[in-house]
C-alpha cells in the first residue's frame, strides 16, 4: 500500500511536469517544421536567382552573336575564319565553342577545330534558325566536338544563296553556373543541379560522382522536378541524403528547356533545432529528479504515515472488530478523513446490527414461503429458463402422480400427445415477460388421465433483473368442467322441453292452418272430376283450377317448411339467414293463435334486407316465443301484433334490426329487468323459462342483442340486433367454428 500511494504521489509530480515535456517536444517540432519551410523557400528563391541569371546570360548571347554577324570574316576562307573565332574564344572563354555551319549544315569553321567532318543539320537549334531566320537557343547538350555540357545559341548570318543563309553559333559553358554559385550565399552542403527535358544531368555542384551526362530520370527527386517543374519538395538527392529541395524550369522562348534544382540536406538545416532540444531536455531531467526528491520526502512526512494508521485501522473493521477507530489529531484534510472514516465506522457498525437482523427475518420468510409452497392446494412448478424443472411442490406430485426426485432437471411430462408444444409456447410467453393468469387447458397425469386445469404463470427475476425461470401454478378443475358440462345437458333438455311445450300449442293451430287449403284441394278436385263426366274441360277452366290448387299446396308447403325449421334437433349450425323470409314463415306458424285471440298479424320488411349470420332454428324458436307471448299478452281483447324487418344505419352502422311489437298493456318499468330471470313468469300457466331461454339463444347468435322497451298502456317493442353479413364466410364462416 505504502509503496502504491508512494508511486501514485511521484506519478503526481510527474504529471504536473508533463506538459512542460510536451510543450518542449512541440517547440522543437515547430522550430523543425519552421526551419525546413524556411529552407524551402530559400532554395525555391536560389533557384529563381540562378534561373534569371541564365535568362540574363542568354540575352547577353544573343547580342553577342548579333554583333558578331556584322563580322565579313566569317563568310570568307576557312582559315581565315577559324582563326578569327580561336582569338574571339580565348577573350570569351565562357563559350567553349565558336563556329560557322553551312547551309547544308556542316561546319565550315570552327574556334575548336574538328577532326574529322562534322554537321550539325540534325540538331534543333541550327534548323530553328535558318526557319525562323532569327536569333535561336538550343536543347541542353554534351557537345560532340567538345564533349562538354553546354548550350548553343545560334543566328543566321548572310544573305546566303539558293540553299539558305549560313548559321553562326555559339556554346555555352554551363560551369558557369558553378562560378555563380560560388558568389551566391548557398547553405552549406548544398547542391547545385541542372538537367535537361529528359532527366539528364548537365550540371551538379559538388559533383563527387562524376555525374554529368548521366540519365536519373528514375529517382524521386528527378521523377518530381519533370513532372512538377517548379516547386519545393523533400526527397533524397542523387547521393541518397534527406534534402530540402527548390526548383525552376529553365526557359526556351515559351518551352520548357531544362531545371535548375537546389537541395540543403534536411540533417543539416534541423541540426539547430535539435540541439535545442537536447538542452532543453536535459534542463527538464534535472528539475524533474530534484522536484521527484523533495515531493518523496515531504509526502512521507505528511501523507503516507497519517495513512498508514488509517489503513491500520481499515484492516481492523474489516476483520471485524468494529470498535476499532482512527486517530483524528492529524490537521487539515488528513484529519478531516479520519474523522469521516470514524463516522463510516459507526455506520457500518449500525448497519451490520441491521443487516444481522434482516437475515433473520430473511430465513424467517424463507422458511415461510417454503412452507406456503409445500401447503398450497394448488400445484407449483418452477422451470428455469431452459423449461428444466427446478421445484415441484407435494400439490403437484398429488395432482399428477411424480415425485419431486424423479422430475428434477427433466424437462416437463404434462403435455398430452396433442399439445406438445403447448408447455414451451406457455414458458416463451412468460419469459417475454407475460402474465398468464387462468388459461384453461389440459395436462396428462402419470397414469395417462387428461386432467382439466387452469394455467397461472409469471417470470422469476435475479438479483440484476434478468429473467432467469418461470413460476407456473396449476388449478385442478376437472371437477367443475363436469358439472359444467351436467349443466349444459340440463339447460340442452330444458330447450328442448319449451320447444316442445311451443310446438305443443302450435300443433292445433298448424292442424287449422293446413285445413283450409287441404279444403280447396278437395273443392276443386271434385269440380273438376264432375266437369271431366260432362266432357273436356275448357283450357281457362283448368287453368283456374290448377291455379288455386298451386295457391294451396304452396300455402301447405310453407306451413310445413316453418314447422320444420322450428322443430329442427338442437345442434348450432350458423349460416346465411334471410330474415324477411323467417318472419314469414313465423307468420304462417302463429296465424291461426293469432286469430283465435283476435289479433291482427302486420309483416314490414325493407326491401332488398341484408342476410345476418346465425342459425336459422334457434332464430325460428326466439321469434316463436316473442310472438306467442305478444298474443297471450294481447288475449282475449286482441290487437295488433307488427313484426318488422329493416337495416338502421343511423344509430349502429351496419346492422340488421327486428322488431316484435305488440298493443298490449305493456310492463311496469319496475319489472322490466325481472323478466329475463329463469322462472319469472306473470301467467297462471307457464313455466317462466321463455324469455331466459330466449337471452341465451340470441346470445350464441354473432354480434347480436335483444333489447325491450315498454310502456304501460301502450304495448311492449322487442328489438333484436344483428351485424350485417356480406358474404357466407363472414365471423366463424359458414357452419360456425
Amino acid at each position: 500500500m505504502l509503496r502504491s500511494l508512494d508511486s501514485k504521489l511521484l506519478a503526481l509530480v510527474l504529471a504536473a511536469i508533463a506538459p512542460l515535456f510536451a510543450l518542449i517536444l512541440y517547440n522543437a517540432a515547430e522550430d523543425r517544421t519552421s526551419s525546413v519551410a524556411a529552407a524551402r523557400q530559400k532554395a525555391l528563391g536560389l533557384a529563381g536567382v540562378i534561373s534569371r541569371e541564365h535568362s540574363r546570360v542568354v540575352d547577353d548571347g544573343r547580342q553577342f552573336l548579333a554583333a558578331l554577324a556584322r563580322v565579313p570574316t566569317l563568310l570568307e576562307a576557312e582559315r581565315s575564319c577559324g582563326q578569327f573565332l580561336q582569338e574571339l574564344q580565348r577573350i570569351h572563354a565562357r563559350y567553349t565553342q565558336l563556329g560557322v555551319a553551312a547551309p547544308d549544315g556542316d561546319v565550315v569553321c570552327s574556334a575548336v577545330p574538328a577532326s574529322g567532318r562534322v554537321t550539325v543539320a540534325d540538331r534543333p537549334w541550327f534548323r530553328a534558325a535558318r526557319e525562323r531566320l532569327a536569333f535561336a537557343v538550343g536543347d541542353y547538350q554534351v557537345g560532340r566536338i567538345t564533349g562538354r555540357s553546354n548550350v548553343i545559341f545560334a543566328q543566321p548570318i548572310g544573305k546566303g544563296t539558293g540553299a539558305g543563309p549560313h548559321v553562326l553559333f555559339a556554346a555555352l559553358d554551363l560551369g558557369w553556373l558553378a562560378e555563380l554559385v560560388s558568389g551566391t550565399n548557398l547553405p552549406e552542403a548544398a547542391t547545385l543541379l541542372v538537367l535537361d527535358r529528359k532527366g539528364t544531368v548537365l550540371v551538379r555542384v559538388p559533383d563527387p560522382g562524376r555525374s554529368v551526362g548521366q540519365s536519373f530520370a528514375d529517382t524521386p527527386i528527378v521523377k518530381t522536378i519533370l513532372q512538377t517543374q517548379q516547386g519545393t519538395v523533400q526527397a533524397p538527392g542523387l547521393d541518397g541524403v534527406e534534402s530540402v529541395w527548390g526548383f525552376r524550369p529553365i526557359h526556351r522562348g515559351g518551352d520548357v528547356a531544362g531545371f535548375i534544382a537546389v537541395g540543403t540536406p534536411r540533417a543539416g538545416i534541423v541540426a539547430r533545432a535539435n540541439r535545442l532540444l537536447w538542452r532543453d531536455l536535459a534542463i527538464l531531467a534535472l528539475v524533474a529528479a530534484s522536484a521527484l526528491v523533495a515531493a518523496r520526502l515531504v509526502a512521507r512526512a505528511l501523507i503516507i504515515r497519517p495513512v498508514n494508521a488509517l489503513l491500520e485501522t481499515t484492516k481492523e473493521i474489516a476483520a471485524g472488530s468494529f470498535a476499532s477507530r482512527a486517530d483524528t489529531r492529524s490537521r487539515g484534510e488528513l484529519g478531516r478523513l479520519a474523522g469521516a472514516f470514524n463516522r463510516m465506522a459507526n455506520t457500518i457498525q449500525k448497519r451490520q446490527a441491521e443487516l444481522d437482523a434482516s437475515l433473520e427475518t430473511l430465513r424467517e420468510t424463507n422458511e415461510k414461503l417454503r412452507s406456503l409452497v409445500r401447503e398450497s392446494p394448488l400445484a407449483i412448478v418452477l422451470y428455469d429458463a431452459a423449461g428444466r424443472i427446478q421445484l415441484w411442490n407435494p400439490a403437484a406430485e398429488s395432482m399428477f402422480g411424480w415425485r419431486e426426485h424423479e422430475l428434477m432437471g427433466q424437462p416437463s411430462p404434462l403435455a398430452p400427445p396433442d399439445r406438445q408444444g403447448e408447455i414451451d409456447a406457455h414458458r416463451a410467453r412468460s419469459l417475454k415477460g407475460e402474465v398468464l393468469d387462468g388459461v384453461e387447458t389440459v395436462r396428462q397425469a402419470r397414469d395417462g388421465r387428461l386432467l382439466d386445469v387452469r394455467v397461472f404463470s409469471a417470470a422469476l427475476h435475479d438479483a440484476s433483473g434478468r429473467i432467469n425461470g418461470v413460476l407456473v401454478m396449476y388449478d385442478d378443475i376437472s371437477a367443475r368442467k363436469r358439472a359444467e358440462q351436467d349443466v349444459h345437458r340440463q339447460r340442452e333438455a330444458l330447450f328442448r322441453t319449451e320447444k316442445l311445450a311451443d310446438l305443443g300449442r302450435l300443433a292445433a293451430g298448424v292442424a287449422h292452418e293446413l285445413r283450409n287449403p287441404l279444403t280447396v284441394v278437395d273443392g276443386r278436385a271434385q269440380m273438376l272430376k264432375r266437369l271431366g263426366l260432362k266432357g273436356p274441360v275448357a283450357p281457362d277452366t283448368l287453368n283456374g283450377h290448377l291455379d288455386s290448387f298451386e295457391e294451396a299446396v304452396d300455402r301447405m308447403r310453407r306451413i310445413v317448411h316453418g314447422l320444420s325449421t322450428y322443430g329442427k334437433p338442437q345442434r348450432i349450425d350458423r349460416a346465411l339467414v334471410d330474415l324477411g323470409d323467417l318472419l314469414t314463415a313465423v307468420t304462417e306458424l302463429v296465424g291461426y293463435n293469432a286469430r283465435s285471440a283476435n289479433v291482427k298479424v302486420v309483416r314490414q320488411i325493407a326491401n332488398e334486407l341484408p342476410n345476418v349470420l346465425g342459425d336459422r332454428s334457434q332464430l325460428m324458436q326466439v321469434l316463436v316465443n316473442l310472438t306467442n307471448n305478444a298474443i297471450e299478452a294481447m288475449a282475449p281483447g286482441g290487437g295488433m301484433l307488427t313484426l318488422s324487418a329493416y337495416v338502421n344505419d343511423e344509430a349502429e352502422p351496419h346492422t340488421v334490426v327486428v322488431e316484435v311489437a305488440d298493443s298490449g298493456p305493456g310492463i311496469a318499468a319496475e319489472r322490466l329487468e325481472g323478466i329475463w330471470e329463469a322462472f319469472y313468469t306473470t301467467k297462471t300457466e307457464g313455466t317462466g323459462l321463455g324469455l331466459s331461454i330466449v337471452r341465451a339463444l340470441v346470445a350464441e347468435q354473432p354480434g347480436a342483442q335483444i333489447r325491450v322497451r315498454s310502456t304501460v298502456g301502450v304495448g311492449t317493442v322487442f328489438s333484436l340486433t344483428f351485424p350485417r353479413a356480406t358474404s357466407a364466410y363472414d365471423s366463424d364462416g359458414p357452419s360456425g367454428s
